[in-house]
């Protein structure tokens, strides 16, 4: 059965760092469908949107970003899970995402969890 979990977060007068941002937001949607037994596709879209002016003219708009993730996982028993993900970010501009800090673009992450 496929599961959506749409959510919204955060509005602060400094969200992560960056001033006079409030009402600035991170919303996302994810999705998860067992495609096979024991294999679990995963997805997410999800938007950091900036808001506000700080003192010296810079709007915050322009550190928005995209995320867009998928990803497969396969139960291995006894609470083990072998997984992993690919990644995208979409700032406006590239130096945008050293001064956001919303990681890597084109990132590619391997997982092994255990469940307890």
């Amino acid at each position: 059965m496929a599961r959506s979990t749409p959510s919204i977060h955060t509005r602060s007068t400094i969200t992560f760092g960056v001033p006079e941002s409030k009402n600035s937001y991170f919303i996302e949607a994810n999705w998860t469908q067992e495609i096979a037994p024991k294999l679990t596709a995963n997805a997410q879209i999800a938007r950091q949107g900036y808001k506000g002016t700080q003192i010296h003219g810079f709007h915050n708009g322009g550190l928005s970003y995209n995320v867009y993730k998928l990803g497969l996982a396969y139960d291995l028993g006894s609470g083990w899970t072998l997984g992993g993900y690919v990644k995208d970010t979409t700032p406006r501009a590239s130096s945008i995402r050293s001064k956001a800090g919303t990681g890597a673009r084109d990132a590619w992450s391997p997982s092994f969890p255990k469940s307890f």
